[in-house]
């Protein structure tokens, strides 16, 4: 009888130790759960955020740039400058014809080198305009008046030089070294800038082509 209570007992305390494993077991199951679903949502709210940070910043940069080079746009097609002759030129008096444009200056040799070129083609009929623009107190450049002066010891009657003080028609132009052409259509909206000597039989034939 006194084995019979014994073995009851044992039998409920087994019971009673299996259940609490048992509920255990389910508490961290569940606690397991909650920290999955919450760790979840958090990467997906994190995420979510970022990618909404990163398109809004790529929208911004592309508008910020957009606007900057819409700006540049415009600073290039409405200059106005005077000419080493003291006549006035703007991109508005060219208008009707495409325009071929040399960014030079008097320190570069191999501006200098290609000035009777330029001075040739400019003496010739084309089917285009032909206009070059030094840059005075600009990247290295003397002054207007003494550029003026030492202009007018050399012997290029043809070619039109337009002084643009401060390199501000060479900076919407983007202009990084001498020489630089530029090449404009007859509405005088840039077609292609780059730097380097061009001879006269390209230029031509970059307009023919377009």
């Amino acid at each position: 009888m006194k084995n019979n209570k014994l073995i009851i007992i044992i039998i409920g305390i087994i019971v009673i130790i299996a259940a609490i494993l048992i509920y255990q077991a389910s508490t961290n199951k569940d606690a397991n759960d909650m920290m999955k679903d919450t760790t979840e949502d958090m990467m997906k709210d994190t995420t979510e955020d970022m990618m909404k940070d990163t398109t809004e910043g790529m929208m911004e940069d592309t508008t910020e740039g957009m606007m900057e080079d819409n700006s540049e746009d415009m600073l290039a097609n409405s200059f106005k400058l005077m000419s080493v002759t003291g006549d006035t030129v703007s991109l508005s008096d060219l208008e009707g014809k495409p325009t071929y444009i040399k960014f030079w200056a008097s320190w570069c040799s191999i501006c200098l080198a290609g000035l009777e070129d330029i001075d040739n083609l400019s003496g010739q009929m084309n089917d285009f305009n032909v206009i070059t623009i030094v840059s005075p107190d600009f990247n290295g450049e003397q002054s207007e008046s003494d550029f003026i002066n030492w202009f007018n010891t050399l012997d290029y009657k043809n070619m039109t030089v337009l002084l643009d003080p401060d390199g501000t028609v060479a900076k919407a132009y983007g202009v990084r070294a001498y020489p630089t052409s530029s090449y404009l259509d007859a509405s005088g909206n840039v077609l292609k800038t780059l730097p380097g000597h061009v001879d006269n039989e390209a230029i031509a034939e970059f307009f023919e082509m377009h």
